[in-house]
């Protein structure tokens, strides 16, 4: 009979810790990642309120808009702090851009528009020997005309600026930034397929030319080739780039070495993009213009007040009803902010003193007061 009464009662609460149990898969599947933060600058030197730099994208790594204040957490050595303030970047502050254009002699062919999918080509020559380009053939350089023509149109000129600087066997001209939209695409309208490739000494001549600029700095590269003609070194241009705080947008045109070039985007915290052939061009600008503007920033005010606590955990959260991400990066506070903290403990360990010298200097004058009081009635 209590066998019996066992199993009805199993049976009864059967669906409770079903529920239970799914509960429990359900906030387990919440906090799986949904999307990416990637903390692009971690801003402490106005410490206590610290300012993150960062862009959440989904899973496709299409830039996540409209992320609210509410959505975020931050925690510092796994203490929460207090968010602020969340505003999108591109809106608020200015952004300064650097493109880098390739007008090496490789820009003029695309071999993909030169064969059908079974090898057969679609090209012919003149009686000169010249090449004919089938109908429809959309030279590389100006493909790039056009694309990064539509790119610069994408941002705001009241408060953002774009340089440019071309390069083919050396880097052949520049616009500095501030110039007016109409002499940017004057200059692109010029770009000539010819020579070699200096892709290096083009990146970090705009570098150079962004080094200074107020505001988000992001350098736009695009390259068809292998470099071939530059004095200085990937390495050198990464390790500027680093030092700067530069992320480097890179596009892969074609033949490229992408290894080496999306090194030095994921180093430099930026992004590599490739497209196969100059069709492609359009899209790729698109998508790289949405991963600039899609960059906000948070700020937060820490409560860890620890001096001790000079290398720090910073842990970022952005959940919805139907997304999850996290991001954690190390922060090494600045020598003023520690020295700051330390000066600040030292005062509370004053007061504290102070406090209690003056408690105990009271309390022994009462226990006298009374005991003269006791006397004097006696």
């Amino acid at each position: 009979m209590k066998l019996l009464a066992k199993v009805f009662v199993s049976i009864a609460l059967l669906p409770s810790l079903l529920l239970a149990q799914s509960e429990t898969q359900i906030a387990q599947i919440q906090l799986v990642d949904t999307g990416f933060i990637e903390v692009i600058e971690v801003l402490p030197d106005s410490f206590p309120k610290v300012e993150l730099v960062l862009r959440v994208t989904d899973q496709s790594q299409n830039p996540v808009w409209d992320l609210s204040k509410e959505g975020f957490s931050v925690s510092e050595n796994a203490m929460t702090s207090e968010i602020l303030n969340v505003y999108q970047i591109s809106k608020d502050k200015s952004i300064n851009i650097g493109l880098v254009l390739d007008e090496s002699g490789s820009m003029e062919i695309d071999e993909s528009q030169l064969y059908d999918r079974n090898g057969n080509a679609l090209y012919s020559f003149n009686f000169l020997g010249g090449l004919i380009f089938p109908k429809g053939y959309l030279m590389p350089i100006n493909a790039l005309k056009r694309a990064s023509s539509n790119f610069i149109d994408g941002f705001d000129d009241t408060k953002d600026s774009v340089s440019i600087t071309a390069f083919s066997s050396t880097v052949n001209s520049t616009v500095p930034r501030g110039s007016s939209i109409k002499s940017l695409k004057r200059k692109i309208g010029t770009l000539k397929a010819e020579g070699s490739t200096a892709f290096y000494d083009a990146v970090e001549q705009s570098l150079e030319e962004l080094k200074s600029s107020a505001g988000l700095k992001v350098i736009v590269a695009i390259t068809d080739g292998h470099d071939n003609s530059s004095m200085t070194t990937m390495e050198q241009v990464v390790l500027k780039a680093q030092l700067y705080e530069i992320p480097l947008h890179i596009i892969g045109l074609g033949n490229v070495n992408q290894d080496t070039l999306e090194e030095m985007a994921n180093v430099t915290s930026g992004g590599y993009y490739y497209s196969p052939n100059a069709l492609g061009l359009e899209d790729v600008y698109e998508r790289v213009k949405g991963n600039i503007q899609s960059i906000y920033g948070v700020t937060y005010r820490s409560l860890n007040f620890n001096p001790m606590d000079t290398s720090r955990e910073v842990l970022v959260r952005y959940v919805t009803d139907s997304s999850y991400a996290s991001s954690a990066t190390i922060v090494d506070l600045p020598i003023e902010v520690v020295e700051y903290l330390s000066e600040r403990r030292n005062k509370r360990v004053l007061y504290t003193t102070l406090g209690v010298g003056i408690a105990i200097g009271m309390g022994g004058f009462l226990l006298l007061y009374r005991k003269k009081q006791r006397q004097d009635i006696v």
